[in-house]
């Protein structure tokens, strides 16, 4: 040990010779601030209401970094002045973006509408969707000479989309060059963010009816291309605002617009305009002439493309997890090319596509994703080899089969294509239905007589109702959704709206909600105990008018899932066990406070989908509850239990440490969890014929003093306890923590700052890093503040750390901040290693002889 306490004192006298040698250097280097290398003066002058710093005292130029406002105003002045210990300066930028925080204005900025720009003002000035003036709406320029630049940018969620600006008459050309405009566009996830190009609103009379240049109508956003002042103007959409966006499964975009009393032809769909919409049915009208690569995202099964759309971009659906959800496409007479790739990133795909006779070029891969696809012209072209992916179904006219043979490699199957005479009209009896989710709906529709053609349906949102090939409406649950008949030759479709009603069924304390009518499916909805019910047995089946249903799933509400299947009405029920049968093979929600829980037993060998928002209850049941479940299954049932770490729950406020669910198979009896004298225990070693061994989780937080080591019995089974877990006492009250001589592990973050006292185990050799941080309850405060208070030097309240002779590693940076209070740490002899920084913090270690 005297070797060790040699190198140490070693380093420090090393140390603080390089501390010396680099404060000479700086002396050297002119470290020393001098007026060269002083930094750029940031005083604020006031001057009025406006707030400057200079930016130059040579050309007398500021910069305004604010303007203080005491109350709400609904409109401001721009000034291109300002006077300064009475010397004019000239104001050269305006950045809303980065206005100081001590203007004392900014709570007001919100309110302001309209912002005036005076005459003489000649900077640049920059407006963003994230500045404080959030809601401006008019920007109105004095001046026959622009401003150098003016730059704003919008974002698609702000409640004003297009500012107008006002300018001078006969100026208009001369503002639209230095006005840029950016829409920062984001939706559905970063991967789709996009900044796109704006035309700026520019008028000269504040009375006129204004065209704006962006707009939005039902919550889709439209960039005008074309004016529609001397008649129909034209637009493309450029996206949708989230927040606004109605449910839109079934999407036919409109033909035309009309906004502010201008209408316009929609003729172009931009780039990630649609995705994220949760359409899963798009109709393009025939309208849009261009679209943009990535319009649609994998939402989309079913997909109408107009007639004078030419050229089908690449990439035209897309997903970040090459996920897709295509059935079909119809592709109408007149559209003459499909670009390389333009279907092609979705490897699974089985989805089906019809080529008409107008198709005269197809990119490499362009159709790759089609499991099959059918082809109307009966010559084949020269690069159709590169467009299909081998394994793809190609259908054509029986004469054809040979030369598309000759042309496609052989892997591609080549078979006759039914001969189709296309119908030129689809009927359907009605176009919107009411049913409840008891009833099933038989659809019908017909074709013009002679039609050989097939009516496809299709569901626009299969939450809420799904239906059969042969047109049957199987309701699942309420809300409304459209099934849509179509044919895929003619490409002629029938919107059928469906408004589905929920059907609950009460029997004695339970109630249920008809899931799917034509498997005679139930979900348990709602239970109401009474005072002496402990056990809740939930029965497999019921019976309502003479049918027999079966229960498989347990919510409240299935869009929902955290709310309660016992209400808080019932939080004092008596009940201590659940007993789930074997038909629960769906989704189950939150149960409800239930105080007296002790025991949960599913018997289905199928684990449920998912087990979700149990920790509602504020972690209890989580703790509280033993989870049987039948042989080989624990595995499968820990999958669809939705984990959570919350620093707030049951266990971490009465045992000072967050457990996961207790779950075993039916039939064992040794608990894998269990509390003893106050201390939570977790096994870690099954006991059988020999002691098994388990770490210590947690203590009861109102404990002044933890001491453990030795066994611990539980039933029949004896434990050696060898272990302290990840956080075990972070929770933890006591003042006094000894570990003993059986521990052989501590986990990281162990102890908090309020221990005082520790003694540590002999048989765990080493002491490692991080096993000290801040309780659980500094969570709770301000990031800023946490960080103050933790870097203080008596930050922990520790005051002695007893290291017995038998541990020889103590790694680094233990003690590296806050321990002040520590007088004295002794290092024993079998200490052989010790890490950088482990006592930084301690005024005194003392190494044994």
């Amino acid at each position: 040990m005297n070797t060790l306490a040699s190198s140490t004192k070693e380093f420090l006298v090393k140390y603080r010779a390089i501390l010396l040698l680099l404060f000479l250097s700086f002396l050297v280097t002119g470290f020393i601030p001098n007026k060269a290398l002083a930094a750029e003066d940031k005083t604020i002058y006031p001057n009025g209401i406006y707030r400057y710093v200079i930016t130059s005292e040579e050309k007398k130029e500021v910069k305004l970094t604010g303007i203080t406002l005491t109350k709400a105003v609904d409109e401001i002045n721009l000034p291109g002045t300002a006077m300064i210990h009475d010397t004019k300066y000239t104001v050269t930028e305006v950045d809303f973006n980065q206005f100081t925080e001590d203007t004392g204005g900014k709570k007001y900025y919100a309110a302001i509408r309209k912002l005036n720009v005076s005459e003489d003002f000649r900077g640049t000035l920059y407006l963003s969707s994230w500045s404080s003036l959030s809601n401006l709406q008019v920007i109105e320029f004095y001046g026959e000479t622009p401003p150098e630049n003016v730059i704003t940018n919008v974002s698609n969620h702000n409640e004003v989309i297009d500012i107008v600006f006002i300018v001078p008459k006969g100026t208009e050309n001369l503002y639209a060059n230095v006005i840029k405009r950016t829409m920062s566009y984001d939706n559905f996830s970063d991967l789709y963010e996009i900044d796109i190009p704006m035309t700026p609103t520019i008028v000269s009379s504040k009375t006129a009816n204004i065209e704006h240049q962006c707009f939005r109508i039902d919550g889709f956003l439209y960039q005008v291309t074309s004016s529609a002042k001397n008649g129909k103007g034209t637009v493309q959409l450029i996206g949708y605002t989230k927040s606004q966006l109605p449910g839109h499964t079934y999407l036919p975009l409109p033909e035309e617009v009309t906004y502010n009393g201008y209408r316009y032809k929609l003729t172009k769909l931009g780039k990630f305009s649609l995705v994220g919409s949760g359409a899963s049915v798009i109709v393009v009208p025939d309208t849009v002439t261009a679209m943009d690569p990535a319009v649609f995202d994998n939402k989309v099964e079913l997909l109408f493309l107009s007639k004078n759309c030419k050229v089908l971009p690449r990439n035209m659906i897309t997903d970040e997890n090459s996920d897709s959800n295509l059935r079909f496409v119809y592709v109408p007479e007149g559209i003459t090319t499909i670009s390389e790739n333009a279907f092609n990133n979705f490897p699974e795909n089985t989805a089906s596509i019809i080529l008409p006779t107008t198709v005269k070029s197809m990119g490499k891969k362009s159709l790759y994703n089609f499991k099959l696809v059918t082809f109307l012209n009966k010559k084949p072209m020269k690069n159709i080899s590169s467009a299909i992916q081998n394994g793809t179904t190609v259908k054509v006219d029986k004469s054809a089969i040979s030369a598309y043979r000759s042309v496609l490699n052989s892997k591609v199957k080549v078979q006759a294509a039914k001969n189709v005479v296309k119908a030129a009209k689809l009927t359907v009896k009605n176009t919107s239905y009411k049913i409840n989710t008891l009833n099933t709906q038989k659809l019908t529709g017909t074709l013009t007589k002679g039609s050989n053609e097939t009516i496809f349906w299709l569901s626009s949102d299969t939450n809420i109702l799904d239906v059969s090939e042969k047109g049957v409406v199987n309701p699942k649950k309420a809300g409304t959704a459209y099934v849509i008949a179509y044919t895929r030759t003619s490409g002629l479709y029938k919107a059928i709206k469906v408004t589905v009603t929920n059907k609950s069924i009460t029997q004695g304390i339970y109630t249920y909600r008809i899931t799917n009518a034509l498997k005679k499916t139930v979900a348990l909805s709602q239970v109401k105990p009474t005072s002496t019910t402990k056990t809740l047995n939930i029965p497999e089946t019921i019976k309502y008018d003479n049918k027999t249903y079966t229960v498989t799933e347990v919510t409240a509400n299935p869009d929902n899932t955290g709310i309660p299947l016992i209400s808080d009405k019932y939080k004092d029920n008596q009940i201590t066990k659940i007993v789930f049968p074997k038909t629960i093979t769906g989704t189950i929600g939150y149960l409800g406070k239930m105080n007296n829980i002790k025991t949960i037993q599913f018997k289905g060998t199928t684990a449920p989908k998912e087990i979700r928002d149990w920790n509602g209850d504020g972690g209890l049941l989580t703790y509280q509850a033993v989870i049987y479940v039948p042989k080989n299954t624990v595995k499968a049932y820990t999958s669809a239990l939705w984990i959570y770490n919350d620093y707030n729950s049951y266990s971490v406020l009465h045992y000072s440490n967050n457990v996961n669910y207790h779950i075993l198979e039916t039939g064992n009896d040794q608990l894998q969890r269990f509390v003893k004298n106050g201390i939570l225990y977790q096994v870690t070693k099954q006991a059988g014929k020999t002691s098994g061994n388990v770490t210590v989780r947690g203590a009861k937080t109102s404990l002044d003093e933890i001491k453990v080591g030795g066994t611990v019995t539980q039933g029949k089974y004896t434990y050696h306890i060898t272990e302290v877990s990840y956080e075990a006492f972070r929770g933890s009250k006591a003042e006094t923590i000894i570990l003993g001589d059986s521990i052989t592990k501590v986990g990281k973050y162990a102890f908090n700052e309020k221990v005082k006292h520790v003694t540590w185990s002999k048989n765990c050799k080493t002491i490692p890093s991080s096993i000290f941080t801040f309780s659980y309850e500094l969570f709770g405060i301000n990031h800023e503040e946490r960080f103050k208070l933790t870097e203080k030097d008596d930050f922990y309240a520790l005051e002695t750390f007893t290291i017995p002779n038998g541990v020889t590693t103590i790694q680094n940076n233990i003690f590296y901040q806050g321990f002040g209070n520590v007088k004295s740490i002794t290092v024993p002899r079998s200490v052989t290693k010790i890490g950088s920084d482990a006592f930084r913090s301690i005024a005194n270690v003392i190494y044994e002889d």
